[in-house]
């Protein structure tokens, strides 16, 4: 098989995070030789453009975050291949966090505050944590004075430890002070004001036309990646994860199911007109 038959084209949206290049570089260097193939990477801007991207065919990998993966899904356009987990598990939870001086102690606090996200098709960074805000009266319009899409989630977080924002969405958890937690490690930076999940896991999907022999050789050398001494500080530092999983470990039936009203009330944005219309 000749380097162009085999030149796989793997993307991600990494918008302000340029310190995953390095390592994100070896780490599909190491899958290649593996796998028998050659893997080259490509940033997008957004979900959104990666999600188009893989819509467009211009890409045969993508780390997809669940809620990008369950639209691509929904029109077959993907495959998972391996799941990304998280400390062991197969979902992970959204959080909402604060500096650990801030007044904001509870949910009614947040009114005229400014809120940093992550992307309008992250899970944990927007969609999740905007819905519970929804579901508890503190809908869309009139609750935060300024709302910022930042485009990862270090950004975000960054952005309330400057002071820059009030409030961020991420994903993680509490420990017994109250600290957010991400990757088991305390961030005595950072507080957590409210949790909610659970979120099934990010996966690297393939598109469809993708030779199955192909997808099967580089599913099982992410697999092995994780199990590497040497590649595990590296699928961490790019991916956030432990290990990885074949195929789909986590359930996205109820992702499936929320997506049309998420769509209905404004709080997802729509991809293509074939999103908008689904209910």
């Amino acid at each position: 098989m000749s380097e162009e038959a085999t030149r796989i084209v793997f993307g991600l949206s990494a918008q302000g995070r340029p310190e995953v290049e390095a390592p994100l570089a070896e780490l599909l260097a190491w899958v290649s030789a593996r796998a028998g193939v050659t893997l080259v990477h490509e940033a997008a801007a957004s979900y959104e453009r990666l999600a188009e991207r893989v819509q467009e065919g211009e890409l045969d990998l993508a780390w997809l975050p669940p809620l990008v993966y369950v639209r691509l899904e929904r029109k077959q356009l993907t495959v998972p291949l391996v799941t990304l987990q998280r400390e062991g598990r197969a979902t992970y939870q959204a959080v909402l966090v604060v500096r650990p001086d801030s007044a904001i102690r509870a949910l009614e606090d947040l009114r005229g505050t400014r809120a940093a996200w992550v992307d309008p098709l992250s899970a944990a960074g927007y969609v999740l944590p905007r819905g519970q805000l929804h579901a508890r009266g503190l809908g869309p319009q009139g609750l935060f004075a300024i709302e910022r899409f930042l485009g990862s989630h270090p950004a975000a977080l960054d952005a309330v430890r400057s002071s820059e924002a009030d409030v961020a969405g991420t994903h993680g958890s509490a420990d017994d002070a109250g600290l957010l937690v991400q990757q088991g490690k305390p961030d005595p930076s950072l507080r957590v004001l409210a949790t909610f999940g659970a979120i099934p896991a990010d996966v690297i999907g393939a598109r469809k036309g993708l030779p199955e022999d192909v997808r099967t050789n580089v599913a099982r050398a992410f697999v092995s990646a994780g199990e590497d001494e040497a590649m595990r500080p590296l699928a961490r530092a790019v991916f956030g994860v432990s290990s990885f999983c074949l195929g789909s470990e986590a359930s996205y039936a109820g992702w499936h199911r929320s997506l049309p009203a998420a769509l209905a009330s404004g709080l997802l944005v729509a991809i293509d007109a074939d999103d908008s219309q689904e209910g």
